[in-house]
């Protein structure tokens, strides 16, 4: 059977009671919600054909890949690949935002057991006819979830910038400069207490005190960070960058590089200063 999207919009809605005041942010957490059920209804890569714009940023074993020729080319797979929303937020004038949350993927939409887990972080941008689109997707793998991620959104609602524009790229390649001087420690200047980590591997890390604890026993590296693209709401207010670089990593004892893709979003708290809220780094 198939849907118009105007059905998948309303299973969304009705299948999932309004949670959020903000009716920009309902209606972004809705369209990622439609996404999922197409994903269930048709199949995975028609959802993604569908709900991605056509300049969408994905996550490649050479890094990040822009379109949708190498989706559009795969084979539509039995498998069933689910996921849910835990955390979002949207820029104040309601244009751009962003989702994350746990996903599954099961062999067979029949089959009680998943066979692999991860989490996913998406980057929507309103449509000049008012929809959504994806725009960037990525996700990282790891192991199954101890328990279920309720659904939470910021706590610092976000105003419209008083200030002119910030060049995004320019802010990311600040911080990338301080990560190589610095290594991890320049977190410490740069994230949010609100800031969410996600690597390849691990469990979401959803604060500055569990990062903390996570680095005294990590390996991960990331040399050769190289900032490729980002864009900024309209409101000033919340923006993101993403790129590449090598992530070198300990497999069976020995380290290997591979080639990483990253994504920051960056807020800018009390119409102040710029932090990052969600930092990524995906390996495939």
């Amino acid at each position: 059977m198939r849907y118009t999207l105007l059905g998948f919009l309303l299973l969304g809605a009705f299948s999932n009671r309004a949670q959020f005041g903000n009716p920009n942010l309902q209606s972004m957490v809705d369209a990622e919600r439609a996404f999922i059920a197409m994903a269930k209804e048709q199949n995975t890569r028609d959802a993604f054909l569908f709900f991605l714009s056509d300049d969408a940023v994905t996550a490649g074993p050479e890094g990040p890949r822009t379109g949708k020729e190498t989706i559009r080319t795969q084979p539509v797979s039995e498998g069933w690949l689910h996921w849910e929303v835990a955390y979002c937020d949207i820029a104040a004038s309601g244009d751009m935002g962003y989702n994350t949350g746990p996903w599954e993927f099961r062999a067979q939409k029949t089959d009680d057991k998943p066979v692999a887990y991860g989490e996913f972080h998406s980057i929507w941008k309103k449509q000049a006819d008012g929809s959504w689109k994806n725009i960037l997707d990525i996700g990282v793998r790891h192991g199954a979830p101890m328990e279920r991620q309720s659904l939470t959104t910021s706590q610092m609602p976000l105003t419209v910038s008083k200030h002119s524009s910030v060049s995004i790229l320019d802010l990311d390649k600040k911080f990338i400069t301080a990560y190589e001087k610095k290594g991890d420690a320049a977190y410490n200047t740069f994230a949010s207490k609100e800031i969410r980590f996600a690597r390849e591997g691990e469990l979401p890390i959803v604060s500055k005190e569990n990062w903390g604890a996570y680095l005294k026993k990590s390996s991960f590296k990331m040399s050769d960070v190289k900032v490729m693209g980002g864009g900024v709401a309209g409101s000033n207010d919340l923006g993101y960058a993403y790129g590449s670089g090598d992530v070198g990593v300990v497999v069976e004892g020995k380290e290997v590089v591979r080639k990483g893709t990253y994504l920051r979003v960056w807020k800018k708290e009390d119409d102040k200063v710029w932090r990052i809220v969600l930092d990524v780094v995906a390996c495939h």
